[in-house]
């Protein structure tokens, strides 16, 4: 088989994005511990012109790395006819959805949906495609400049075993009209946001720009007009990373830009994200690396109160011994600075009201990165519950005796990136936490918590060196009502 294997991009790591998109009603089926799987796979068109690289040279390289992954659903661009004729011959296990993007549907690139008809059944009258035009229900229709027609395959696909529905969308944008691109992010921005059913969204392609580009920010709702806000699956689970190329020309590397996305709606849990650079002695599957996510949709929860600290803090925050000079929110949350101190004296402690215990029972999670190794003995970030302005109780990630460990239980976490648990009812605690590449809680210690004066929930950190900077980052916090 030669010098073939795996150089991928991340690892099959989990982090848990959050229980719920913040617009509850837009996801609303539960984990049952089966994820789902995604691929987009730009397969680059039939050429004898690619010599060595030509289809009928990689065509099972392509067909093994798709069967070796397991998607439920693959999004494929630019196959033509005799491709994706040998994709289905090849891959009996997958149904396709989709058509070629020219007036012919027997001529041109297929913009398609792979899905593994053993587990869903795409809906009768809840699939269709669309043209990124003046007239999209119009094949072949090409208005906005674009040098192909381009064009939109989707579909609502049913879980047999469940009866829960997800819409999947694939698409492959312009490569040369920036204005093509930008009306084609609108376009399906709209259609997405005019969905029929509240259910999750899986979108998928070779969109031909960058993460932080104009196009993808309408699709990422970061423009003022956007009607939908979207998540790039790699990055939430890699958002520094570097290495991201994906379009190679058969060529391979690493230095570039991801063109190649996996968007999802908010609230998804993503338990991998991988660039696939697979490659036999040098030959590659296709011109551009495929991108895979695995992603679970949760538990729909009554959310009292929410906050992914993007731009600022919401309302009812307030800080304790605050220094402004060492706190930032960034766009990957909010970083606070371990500075010296102890429990009483923490500086920098962000602190609300906690719900009515009295009430019900109560979760608090928030996920915690420490940005940098922890060199001080009993340097931590956390949670902590306060009384009347003191701390009695913390659930936190802490270095003790040169290990991380979550304390109460002082369970070994050696990751720098855990989420944390903490159910409170009346009376009791639970202390849980899910460290990094985990996708079940571990109940560390549970207890009395006997109500008080003047409940309140602190994000804090402490016990940090005083003649170096280091931070924690606090992401995604919650208070839900299971």
């Amino acid at each position: 088989m030669g010098a073939r294997w795996l150089a991928r991009v991340g690892l099959a790591v989990a982090f848990f994005v959050s229980w719920l998109f913040v617009a509850g009603p837009d996801v609303t089926w539960a984990d049952d511990g089966t994820p789902v799987k995604v691929m987009t796979f730009n397969v680059r068109y039939n050429t004898d012109r690619d010599g060595p690289d030509r289809w009928a040279l990689r065509r099972e390289m392509a067909v093994d790395l798709i069967r070796r992954f397991e998607g439920d659903f693959v999004g494929i661009q630019e196959a033509l006819p005799d491709q994706y004729t040998d994709l289905l011959k090849m891959l009996p296990e997958y149904h396709m959805h989709g058509r070629t993007r020219q007036a012919d549907p027997n001529k041109g690139e297929a913009t398609l949906i792979l899905y593994r008809h053993d587990r869903w059944q795409l809906e009768r009258d809840g699939h269709g495609l669309f043209w990124f035009s003046d007239t999209p229900k119009v094949a072949g229709s090409n208005t906005w400049g674009n040098s192909y027609p381009r064009m939109v395959a989707w579909g609502r696909f049913i879980e047999k075993k469940t009866g829960r529905g997800v819409y999947m969308y694939n698409t492959h944008f312009d490569h040369v009209s920036e204005t093509g691109r930008q009306k084609s992010a609108a376009m399906l921005a709209q259609r997405i946001a005019d969905r029929r059913r509240p259910e999750p969204v899986l979108v998928t392609g070779d969109f031909n720009a960058r993460g932080s580009s104009p196009v993808m920010n309408t699709l990422m709702g970061k423009t003022p007009d956007s009607p939908i806000k979207l998540v790039d699956t790699f990055r939430m689970l890699h958002p520094d990373e570097k290495q991201t190329r994906t379009c190679h020309r058969f060529r391979g590397g690493t230095k570039g830009s991801k063109i190649d996305h996996i968007l999802a709606l908010p609230g998804v849990e993503v338990r991998s994200a991988e660039i696939l650079r697979d490659n036999r002695d040098g030959r590659y599957p296709s011109d551009h690396y495929p991108v895979t996510a695995e992603v679970t949709f949760p538990v729909p929860q009554k959310i009292v109160f929410a906050d992914r600290f993007e731009a600022k803090l919401a309302d009812g925050w307030t800080w304790l011994r605050g220094d402004r000079a060492n706190w930032r929110i960034t766009d990957g949350g909010l970083d606070i600075r371990i500075e010296p101190g102890l429990a009483n004296t923490v500086k920098n402690a962000l602190v609300r009201s906690a719900p009515d215990r009295n009430k019900g029972k109560y979760a608090i999670e928030v996920t915690v990165t420490f940005l940098n190794p922890p060199s001080n003995q009993y340097e931590q970030a956390g949670i902590t519950w306060y009384q009347k302005g003191r701390p009695i109780f913390k659930l936190v990630h802490e270095r003790i005796d040169g290990k991380t460990y979550i304390i109460p239980g002082k369970v070994p976490a050696p990751e720098k990136t855990v989420r944390l648990r903490l159910l409170v009812d009346a009376g009791t605690f639970t202390a849980q936490f899910r460290p990094e590449g985990k996708t079940e809680y571990q109940t560390v210690a549970t207890g009395p918590l006997a109500a008080g004066p003047e409940e309140q929930i602190s994000l804090q950190c402490y016990n940090g060196p005083a003649k170096a900077k280091h931070w924690a980052r606090f992401r995604d916090f919650r208070i839900l009502a299971p």
